[in-house]
């Protein structure tokens, strides 16, 4: 079985309301059941890589095979089709277990072209709310809602977080002023020039200290709890490696466990509990074994996706380590516990438990720096008592702060991040779509939809026209890519535009899908039929996939209307199309048909 021809349907088509790649299938020999075997094959990669999209049922003809696959990023699905047919050739077309290999690969390719859980998790709130979003980038920089209500986000940080807070973030020592300065419990600290002056600064505030990068985030760079001047000296070494910096922080060290405070729009919505990284000697092993064999979980990993971090023997690992007596190559005595990381991943949900002063503290912190969207690293012994009664402090303040742990904590329960972001975005019944309404014809140039357009700017709204041809906005001609998904994407991102009139012809809908995800009315003008090279063979199928693909596109509460003057043959194809049927209203008058549009966008 070979592929012969692929074709990449953006929009809803007749295949599906979702992206479909239709795969042009060769049997060469195979069997029907063999295209189930692949498609099941297919599904369960797409599922290994994190994906719950669907392969759909086959059409076949004779030795012609049409395969639809559902897809969120192309190259993952198109990778999966790839390895199926692989191993299903080399198993001889016999079921095949997906190894362990495969699975990785894959999930390690969806790591670098899927969004992150962090943006996941606020476009799953978004798609529960009927928000629609599209990526503007290979990285996260996601578009949410169309034209003037359009909003946008890079991972959890959104058009609204300030330039100015997120440098201030940035800056440990400025944070740590602002902070100070307002009342909020941070621990004593100063900006040091070399590794002499970091341990007269311990000196000065007692030890023991924390050593850190003035740009530190991740941990990175940061070494916790350090006492004597051998350390401070390494550990100011290793600050200015890893931050790759010359702005080193020396600062008190506050006890207790760290913790983590999601602030969104003013209201702490969450807050996780890290724990500390640990071996346990077996009086054999190495502490670099040891550490491997911590590894092997198949918890840790490198990728956003993983649930543990993967703990590495670092510069900062060996100050720690040495505190301890130790080093890599050291082999601790049976049941001995060897600290290795002070600070280890987020892992247990706290969020019922944090102290009410505690979290106002968290929201001032966050309003203080100037973020709409921040998480709060605090140090202290119980989240649940006030953090003055114990010491504890804010250590940090992080712009764009990861949601995984609030979103899937491997202890407690999963909190609602993403719609806390979007109900900041888009409050209460706030809008996100404009209108758009959809002229389909079979040339895809039609006096109509000119109409349509013409009553929307005398109503002086912005509206915009589009065909393969031709882009008006507000009655200005812009440049046409003659790609009309791209140009209806390019569109739907000018922040000035109220609402769409898109012409798109028979053909171009059978051969690409629609290049919009939603539409308030569509109208099909078949007045032109028999020109039509879609209808001159099979033309009621071509009509059927027409339609099919409409009901794929609207939703409850739009309108479709049908002007016609073959009313026999729409009557016929309707038929068969129970969620359509009673929802057209089919006309040979233009008159009726431009009122039903007027009054769908009105």
């Amino acid at each position: 079985m070979r592929i012969r021809e692929s074709i990449v349907f953006r929009g809803p088509s007749h295949w599906s309301m979702h992206p479909t790649i239709e795969l042009k299938l060769d049997l060469d020999g195979r069997t029907a059941n063999d295209v189930v075997r692949l498609a099941s094959f297919i599904q369960r990669l797409q599922t290994a890589s994190g994906l719950k999209l669907e392969c759909l049922p086959a059409s076949i003809n004779g030795d012609q095979v049409s395969l639809p696959v559902e897809f969120e990023e192309e190259a993952l699905t198109r990778e999966c089709i790839k390895a199926s047919l692989r191993l299903l050739d080399e198993s001889g077309w016999r079921d095949v277990d997906l190894t362990t290999f495969e699975e990785r690969r894959l999930v390690d390719l969806a790591d670098d072209v899927r969004l992150g859980p962090s943006s996941r998790a606020i476009l799953d709130a978004a798609t529960a709310r009927g928000i629609s979003f599209h990526r503007l980038n290979s990285g996260s920089l996601v578009q949410l809602g169309e034209g003037v209500y359009q909003r946008r986000i890079w991972t959890a940080e959104t058009d609204a977080t300030s330039a100015i807070a997120e440098a201030i973030a940035s800056d440990k020592q400025l944070t740590r002023s602002i902070l100070e300065s307002i009342g909020v419990n941070v621990p004593l600290g100063s900006l040091v020039a070399d590794a002499e002056e970091a341990w007269n600064v311990a000196l000065q505030i007692g030890l023991p200290v924390v050593v850190k990068p003035c740009n530190a985030n991740h941990a990175r760079g940061v070494s916790l709890e350090l006492n004597d001047r051998d350390a401070i000296l390494a550990a100011y070494e290793c600050a200015k490696v890893v931050g790759e910096t010359d702005k080193i922080m020396v600062e008190q060290f506050i006890v207790g466990d760290h913790h983590r405070l999601l602030v969104v729009g003013g209201r702490m919505v969450a807050a996780s509990r890290g724990q500390r990284e640990f071996v346990v000697g077996d009086g054999r092993q190495t502490i670099t074994e040891l550490v491997a064999e911590l590894n092997s979980d198949p918890r840790r990993g490198e990728n956003y996706t993983d649930a543990l971090d993967i703990v590495n023997l670092s510069e900062a690992a060996l100050i720690v380590l040495a505190k301890q007596g130790f080093d890599f190559h050291s082999v601790p005595a049976a049941g001995e516990r060897v600290l290795i990381k002070h600070v280890g991943d987020l892992i247990e949900d706290c969020t019922d438990i944090v102290h009410p002063t505690t979290a106002e503290t968290a929201v001032l912190a966050a309003k203080a720096v100037g973020l709409d969207v921040a998480g709060l690293d605090i140090v202290v012994s119980d989240i649940s008592k006030p953090l003055a009664d114990q010491r504890g402090g804010i250590v940090e303040v992080n712009a764009g702060p990861s949601l995984s742990s609030h979103v899937s904590p491997l202890r407690g329960k999963p909190r609602p991040v993403g719609d806390a972001i979007i109900e900041m975005l888009f409050p209460g019944q706030a809008p996100s779509a404009i209108p758009i309404l959809v002229v389909l014809s079979p040339t895809g140039e039609t006096k109509l939809a000119s109409k349509l357009f013409q009553s929307q700017i005398s109503e002086k709204k912005r509206y915009a026209m589009l065909s393969r041809t031709r882009i008006l906005v507000d009655g200005k001609s812009l440049p046409s890519s003659s790609d009309l998904h791209r140009d209806v994407r390019g569109i739907l991102g000018h922040p000035f535009v109220e609402g769409i009139v898109l012409e798109l012809s028979f053909s171009e809908l059978l051969r690409r899908g629609f290049p919009c995800k939603h539409a308030e009315c569509v109208v099909v003008d078949s007045r032109s039929s028999q020109q039509s090279s879609a209808f001159t063979v099979g033309a009621e199928q071509s009509f059927r996939q027409v339609f099919h693909s409409i009901q794929n596109l609207i939703r409850d509460g739009d309108t479709l209307t049908v002007l016609n003057d073959k009313k026999d043959m729409t009557i016929k194809v309707l038929e068969s199309l129970d969620e359509l049927r009673n929802r057209v209203r089919v006309s040979d008058s233009e008159d009726f048909v431009l009122e039903i549009a007027k009054t769908s966008l009105a």
